[in-house]
């Protein structure tokens, strides 16, 4: 409701500024191929609805794959109910710049529940298209795009771009007062009255762009979307949640059946496999699954704190103080090297559980190679090297547990360094008028401090392990850094 209320505000706004661009691409209101001012509100509207249990936590259980990868099944459903040429060739062309899950199935489920708000297969089009972000053309300029379509373009970023839209104001906004977290301020209506479309008639093309008077609401923008990244949505409480509710939907699947994550499952007349019935799939399913049908640590760790796992470090402030900033630039290398392999052994997700098991696999992998015969060739050499790293990682953090007397279990998990929407290459190119004549690119006007060296590396990492009482890890950081120096 809060992003249907911004695009109301936002449409507005369009049609005040720019309607004499809609007027010369389509002509009078009557004559357009579709109401897209309409057409974008509900989008807006609609925008979520076929979010997953547990919101972006869970999204990824609607692809298919063993590894939750593949798009191919719901953009099919996605390119069929379209029924548009040119949206399955915009799709297609895509290579890896693919919508969130969540949002091809709010257009799959959009386009299934409401057919009556759909005259054509370009409304249809128009309605997926904002919800998922696909662009007429995308950037692969895979075909010509007309100036409509162009046109069209500008309205689908208000509602998803990399940059500035409803949605991510909506959440920024919303989620600072829901969480109590205080951010920075946004004047949201001073920004979205400034909105207009830049007619670049040398370049023939159209951009979303701001009216000077929004410089500062674009930079508050930016600071309240990277304190929320850093220190809400990278927080290493928040990232072990997460581990334990896709633990969690990844047992209810394998319960269940895969149709019990499907566009099926979300809808009223839900799914039968013959064995379980499921419809308007919901957190509530999963919650009564974790609660009374499984009995585990994951199902333990969701309804009792004191059970869970804490991370060695807090941030990625102490990841760097504490590990990263002692190791010189090989020992750097390697660190980061052996952490990222480490995590390949769990070819599904971000992270790994290190224990005695695991250990073992390590080592039967290892001899498997030592058991070459003389002469081995060089790669040959290089793996079993990399496997004595592995193991030596391994441990360094088993052995110190059991001379703590801890559970002999870790997960270590990879997560997404902070990078500041001042660096995002979207953000710099945003259009900021000044007047019918003047246009810049926003980094070409303001001024921000760069903190980030060049050497910084963009993986961080965390590692989890059973508390045992209040004791500190400061021999743990010391232990972790000689690994990687000797």
């Amino acid at each position: 409701m809060g992003v249907f209320h911004l695009a109301m505000i936002a449409v507005d706004t369009i049609e005040k500024e720019s309607d004499e661009l809609f007027k010369n691409e389509f002509g009078e209101s009557e004559k357009w191929p579709f109401d897209f001012y309409d057409l974008f509100r509900l989008a807006a509207l609609l925008h979520d609805v076929g979010h997953s249990p547990f919101s972006h936590t869970g999204e990824k259980f609607y692809l298919s794959g063993e590894q939750y990868s593949d798009y191919s099944e719901l953009h099919s459903k996605l390119k069929d109910l379209v029924g548009d040429d040119n949206f399955s060739v915009d799709v297609d062309a895509l290579v890896a710049n693919y919508a969130n899950p969540h949002e091809i199935m709010s257009a799959i489920v959009g386009l299934s529940e409401y057919k009556d708000f759909f005259d054509s297969s370009k409304a249809r089009s128009f309605f997926a298209r904002c919800i998922t972000g696909y662009q007429y053309g995308n950037t692969d300029n895979t075909r010509e795009i007309n100036s409509g379509e162009k046109l069209l373009n500008c309205l689908i970023m208000l509602l998803n771009s990399k940059v500035i839209d409803v949605d991510k104001l909506d959440y920024l906004i919303r989620d600072a007062y829901i969480i109590g977290y205080d951010t920075v301020k946004i004047d949201y209506k001073r920004l979205l009255a400034s909105l207009t479309i830049d007619n670049d008639v040398t370049k023939n093309a159209y951009d979303l762009a701001f009216k000077k008077g929004a410089v500062s609401v674009i930079e508050n923008v930016i600071y309240a979307r990277d304190a929320e990244k850093k220190w809400i949505q990278g927080h290493p409480v928040v990232l072990y949640e997460n581990y334990i509710i896709r633990e969690i939907i990844k047992s209810f699947i394998n319960e269940k059946g895969k149709a019990a994550f499907s566009s099926a499952s979300l809808s009223p007349e839900g799914t039968n496999n013959g064995v379980v019935s499921i419809k308007l799939l919901c957190d509530d399913d999963i919650i009564t699954f974790a609660k009374n049908e499984l009995d585990n640590t994951m199902s333990k760790q969701l309804f009792n704190r004191s059970e869970r796992m804490h991370a060695v470090w807090k941030s990625e402030a102490e990841f760097k103080a504490r590990i990263t900033n002692h190791l010189n630039g090989t020992e750097k290398e390697n660190f980061f090297a052996t952490l990222h392999e480490v995590i390949q052994h769990n070819k599904v997700d971000k992270f790994v559980v290190v224990d005695d098991q695991f250990r073992e696999s390590l080592r039967i992998e290892r001899d498997k190679y030592a058991g070459t015969p003389l002469p081995r060739t060089q790669d040959i050499e290089h793996r079993i090297e990399r496997f004595d790293a592995k193991l030596k990682l391994a441990d360094c953090l088993l052995k110190f547990a059991e001379e703590k007397q801890m559970e002999k279990e870790f997960v270590i998990m990879s997560a997404d360094c902070f990078n500041s929407g001042f660096d995002n290459s979207e953000f710099k190119t945003l259009k900021v008028k000044f007047d019918k004549k003047h246009r810049y690119d926003f980094e070409k006007i303001v001024s921000t401090p760069g903190f980030r060296d060049s050497d910084d590396s963009d993986e961080l990492y965390y590692i989890f392990y059973y508390r045992k009482g209040e004791e500190k890890c400061e021999e743990l950081f010391k232990r972790l850094v000689n690994c990687f120096r000797e």
